[in-house]
């Protein structure tokens, strides 16, 4: 079965979170196209998943047609929709007009009241590059790799409006300092727990990065040495538990990382404090000194976190970079005797850049 991903703003990390999902589940696949924000993958069999599980993924769909040009218009032709009023859009390849033509004459001559919508919505990627993100009832996918062509329809949309309304009513919220859902989501992906395992954030805030992972049936042990922070974490994960159904549990502790209990973690996902917020460009001897900084808190929490996880188990961290300055991870490993897991394909570190923040991250992991 071959399927089509629509990424997010940052197709490295979310091809990250991809690859660590089904490789944790044991799923195969076989990359047939990677550009842009598209992703092709081919499976043995057909898969089940739930978007909203996923934090990098912005649509995803079966593959419905694979060959050239000269079949592919008796497949549109022999092409059956269900509904006879709706509007639809073509996103994929640029030369997606003569497609959605196409499809017009075919929906007229069938006497099916369609209309096509392009809509203004534009995602900027990574690298600074917009990309069309129209929004239809029916959406169809385009994409053409030198003679080959795929066509293929949106299963699933990423529901942000319901990952919103849950991040906004929680009774606590940190603007500056807090890690998103959709981050949230990509890091616990990364590390490969399973529902039933004991996932750690020794740096957990106001607890949202353990609120994606209980949704998940995960379970939790947040540790922060900040008291009120602990104290808004236990009020936002009892509201959690009031209004969705936890199939998980979670401690929740106050206390210096580097000092854990005796807990045996099967991962950590983590995006650990970095001090005062920076509200000015730092210059480069400041920049380098925070760095500096950093890595000399940094270590001794890993290090006691090797004491405590199961061997194998992995640690999604985010970490500070400041232009060209950024964390040494080659000596922290040295010094932690942690290393460094390349996944195939991706950019490592992965850099997750947002315009106009003076300190932006790197995504890692180790183990």
């Amino acid at each position: 079965m071959e399927y089509f991903f629509i990424l997010g703003r940052n197709p490295q990390l979310s091809y990250a979170e991809l690859q660590c999902y089904f490789e944790s589940r044991g799923i195969k696949f076989d990359v047939m196209a990677f550009e842009r924000n598209y992703l092709l993958l081919s499976f043995e069999k057909e898969i089940k998943v739930d978007i909203q599980e996923f934090g990098g993924v912005v649509k995803v769909g079966k593959i419905l047609y694979r060959g050239n040009d000269n079949n592919f218009g008796k497949f549109l032709e022999n092409y059956i929709m269900e509904i006879d009023k709706f509007s639809f859009c073509v996103t994929g390849s640029s030369d997606s007009e003569e497609l959605e033509e196409a499809l017009m004459e075919k929906f007229k001559h069938e006497r099916i009241k369609a209309q096509v919508r392009h809509g203004r919505n534009k995602m900027l990627l990574q690298k600074g590059e917009y990309v069309l993100m129209p929004n239809a009832d029916v959406e169809f996918f385009f994409y053409k790799i030198q003679a080959e062509l795929f066509f293929g329809r949106v299963e699933q949309d990423y529901s942000y409006t319901e990952v919103k309304e849950r991040d906004m009513h929680k009774p606590f919220r940190r603007e500056s300092l807090a890690i998103s859902p959709r981050l949230s989501k990509i890091l616990v992906n990364i590390t490969q727990v399973k529902p039933g395992q004991l996932l750690l954030d020794p740096f957990c805030g106001v607890a949202g990065i353990i609120q994606e992972a209980l949704l998940k049936g995960v379970n939790c042990y947040g540790i922060d040495k900040d008291k009120d922070a602990i104290e808004s974490a236990k009020k936002n994960l009892k509201w959690l538990s009031q209004n969705y159904k936890l199939e998980a549990n979670y401690t929740l502790l106050n206390a210096d990382s580097k000092n854990a209990p005796n807990i045996r973690v099967d991962g950590v996902a983590t995006e650990p404090a970095l001090g005062e917020i920076v509200r000015r460009k730092l210059r480069d001897n400041e920049a380098k000194e925070f760095i500096e900084r950093f890595e000399r808190m940094i270590v001794p929490v890993l290090k006691r976190i090797v004491q405590i996880k199961k061997p194998g188990a992995r640690i999604a961290i985010t970490l500070p970079y400041i232009r060209e300055h950024s964390v040494n991870i080659a000596k922290v490993c040295q010094m932690t005797g942690l290393k460094k897991i390349e996944i195939p394909g991706v950019e490592s570190p992965i850099k997750e850049v947002r315009e106009g923040q003076f300190i932006a991250r790197e995504i890692v992991v180790l183990s």
